[in-house]
């Protein structure tokens, strides 16, 4: 205790002396700024919006108090040649010296950004503190009345644009009311041409937009006019009417040198290639497929120029890691009476093939050890800009200090991983518009480790399916289709299970060390406000950002977590899950009216799906632990007729009470399916032919499962895009039961069973 107060008064004995010399280097004559105020008499104009119009500001503290880095640089000597000097002022900052045009510009600024503000009539006054050789700079802004929009005109000759513009009136920011505020003027000058460049006016731009502002005599009100002046290209050219313009021809072309001349003939092509249309130029071999370039497009020959597209084309080819530059250059042309836009996609292609090699050094409590790898990565390995990468790593310890009882004194790891990245969204049964809105990417690895240590042997292999994607700039998603890993320890030490794992002390520390196969899936969401708000390299507005993930996992849910809950807790998770089940069905969320969801990633998907797998799931855990049979005499065939009844009943309710089949299929799932499993499970079968009925139907139950929905998928996607009637499709709806049962059978014998008893035999057996 009296050691730490002792630091503490050295601590502050340091500080104080170095307070006493923040002006070193400052030369005579001059002041060090010490600090910077803004102060107003209006509390709509805030003093830190302010603060990025003052050009000199003081040396930065840290926390707010301690100006440390002037103190770290006052430390050094006069000899600046020294190398200890030097050192210091360089992890230092130097003195901010107090500049009067800096201060009267500063000054000058900030009026101007008061008045932008609308406060037209406001003025600022400049102050100033000195002590000693520092000085204290103060900015007082009197606002005094602000001006005040009274009414709002529009001067615009085009009636076509006005018609546009009419259109997105609700979203205009001038209002009658609002201060005469510039920066929200300028922002709805952006607002207009954004929205004229989205509708084929191609050549217009902001300062075609200006505003007349006729202020009422003796008054602070405004009438204010809004002007859209017609189009020049030069100067001295007449005026004439804004033109739309339309796409003509797109061309791409593939070899393009950034560091060549932008005229288009200087660009050095060999060769040419027509793909649906479009011409493909390339110097010596075309390296991406022609569909990749298409695809990449969000416009065509004959749309309107839309300078959305044109960013969102940019974005697109931006994510092929194939390329390095893209740039996207129009052209007028004439065809017939009308001036047309030739659009030129030229690509400049990077580097595909990198090796990169890796070495490090560890010391861990005095244990040294050494680690090495090496990886490759093709970034365009199908000709469709797929990253696939390989690494292999190596890895070894010595490990001093262990006790008797351990067969090595070593730690050696050997590891590889692999991955294959496309820049698509990979994924049967999705439209193509819905592949092209979402922009996601796809990504397959395998990762491989074997760790031999003096405590165990294990080996570790994973494999996952996952997509990401952003949205907006701001929002990324990542679904983790599926994850798998499997997790193998051929041995491990007796020492280390009497140590640590048979003490029973710690329930997950023990599940670690057992083998085990896990399969989950899981979905991450991730948002950040900054986006767009970043000015002078500083955040213009406070920021946040929300994470959330959600994973799910049979396996870790029942071993940590659903297994160990008491059946009071179970019981309450059930109920709670029934009724986000009921709930999601009758009222609709899916859009369907039904609760055959979980399948796709659209809306709300994949909530259903979750609620329908934690219902489920929970529900036959509490039935295995409170389960007592009764005895009930052809229990097999009453659930199986039980069953034929309620999946042949169609849609209760029209089109209007969705609700009504909501609730018929909530109490299918949640009352009579249950009771069902319960009345089964209490059968007995006395006879032959149920016997051997039942136990084929439960050997083929998983595999059934498992080869199912794809072709009941497909069948539906028939049906529905042909409006057939169930007299039409009834035929192929029994061809397809009785193929699914016989695919099911055949996966059974010649993959099912023959893979389970291998896996069985090869890591399952009793170690001795």
């Amino acid at each position: 205790m009296r050691r730490n107060f002792l630091c503490l008064l050295a601590s502050a004995a340091v500080l104080s002396l170095a307070s006493c010399t923040t002006t070193k280097f400052v030369p005579d004559g001059s002041y060090l700024l010490d600090e910077v105020k803004i102060r107003t008499d209006q509390k709509n104009i805030r003093p830190s919006s302010l603060r990025m119009y003052v050009r000199q500001n003081p040396n930065a503290k840290w926390f707010s108090l301690i100006k440390t880095q002037l103190y770290v640089y006052n430390l050094s000597g006069r000899d600046s040649t020294k190398w200890g000097n030097k050192f210091l002022r360089r992890i230092g900052d130097a003195p901010v010296i107090y500049s009067e045009d800096e201060a009267k510009r500063s000054e000058e600024e900030i009026t101007k950004a008061v008045h932008n503000m609308g406060y037209m009539a406001a003025t600022v006054k400049r102050s100033t503190k000195i002590k000693k050789k520092k000085i204290k700079l103060y900015y007082d802004v009197t606002a005094g009345k602000p001006y005040v929009v009274q009414s709002i005109k529009y001067d615009i000759y085009d009636p076509k644009i006005a018609s546009l513009l009419k259109q997105d009136s609700a979203r205009s920011l001038l209002k009658e009311g609002m201060y005469l505020d510039v920066n929200v003027l300028d922002a709805d000058r952006q607002r207009i041409t954004n929205k004229l460049l989205r509708n084929g006016y191609y050549k217009f731009n902001k300062d075609y937009i200006g505003y007349t502002a006729d202020t009422v005599r003796n008054t602070y009100n405004v009438d204010l006019t809004q002007h859209l002046q017609m189009y020049k290209a030069h100067a001295s050219d007449s005026a004439r009417a804004h033109q739309q313009y339309w796409i003509n021809k797109i061309n791409f072309i593939t070899d393009y040198d950034v560091l060549q001349s932008s005229a288009l003939s200087s660009v050095d092509i060999n060769d040419s290639v027509h793909y649906k249309g479009y011409p493909i130029y390339y110097k010596d071999k075309l390296y991406l497929r022609p569909k990749v370039l298409t695809d990449n497009l969000r416009f065509a020959s004959g749309d309107l120029f839309n300078e959305r597209d044109v960013q969102q084309t940019y974005s697109s080819f931006g994510r092929l890691s194939a390329l390095k530059y893209t740039n996207i250059r129009f052209i007028e042309t004439q065809v017939g009476d009308s001036t047309m836009l030739d659009c030129y996609v030229m690509l400049t292609k990077s580097k595909h093939k990198s090796v990169s090699f890796e070495v490090e050094g560890t010391n861990s409590a005095g244990d040294l050890g050494a680690a090495a790898s090496v990886s490759f990565q093709n970034r365009n390995l199908f000709r469709g800009s797929e990253t696939f990468m390989i690494k292999f790593r190596g890895a070894y310890e010595v490990i001093s200090g262990l006790q008797a009882g351990y067969s090595n004194n070593n730690y050696t790891e050997y590891g590889v991983e692999t991955s294959i990245n496309f820049p698509n969204f990979l994924f049967p049964f999705i439209s193509s518009d819905f592949k092209r809105k979402i922009r996601a990417t796809t990504e397959f690895g395998l990762q491989y480790n074997y760790q031999l240590r003096p405590e165990f042997l294990r080996t570790m292999a994973s494999a996952n399916w996952s997509y990401k994607w952003t949205q907006r700039q701001k929002i990324q998603h990542r679904i983790d289709l599926i994850n798998i890993a499997f997790l193998y320890l051929p041995r491990i030490s007796e020492r280390f299970k009497e140590d640590y794992i048979n003490k029973g002390q710690n329930h997950i520390f023990q599940y670690n060390y057992q083998d085990r196969l896990i399969i989950n899936m899981g979905y991450s969401y991730n948002y950040n406000s900054v986006g767009g708000s970043i000015i002078n390299n500083t955040i213009a507005s406070n920021s946040y950002s929300i994470r959330f993930n959600f994973e799910s996992a049979g396996n870790i849910m029942y071993a940590l977590f659903i297994r160990r809950m008491s059946t009071k807790a179970l019981t309450a998770l059930i109920v709670l899950a029934g009724i986000g089940l009921a709930s999601f069905a009758i009222f609709n969320f899916s859009g369907a009216g039904h609760l055959g969801v979980g399948w796709t990633m659209e809306e709300y998907n994949l909530i259903g799906g979750f609620l329908r797998v934690l219902f489920s799931f929970s529900m036959g855990l509490l039935m295995s632990r409170v389960f007592k049979p009764i005895h009930v005499k052809g229990a097999f065939w009453i659930c199986s007729l039980a069953i034929v009844v309620l999946l042949s009943m169609p849609y209760v309710g029209d089109g209007e009470a969705l609700w009504m089949n909501g609730i018929y299929d909530s109490v299918c799932a949640i009352l009579i399916f249950p009771m069902l499993v319960y009345l089964g499970a209490s059968g007995k079968t006395t006879d032959k032919h149920s016997a051997r009925i039942c136990k084929f139907l439960g050997d083929i139950s998983y595999p059934l499962y498992m080869v199912h929905y794809p072709l009941i998928y497909l069948y539906f996607g028939w049906v529905k895009k042909e409006n057939l009637t169930f007299a039409e499709a009834w035929p192929e709806a029994l061809a397809l039961v009785i193929g699914s049962i016989v695919l099911a059978y055949i996966s059974l014998k010649l993959y099912d069973e023959p893979v389970r008893r291998y896996l069985t035999k090869r890591f399952l057996q009793v170690r001795k």
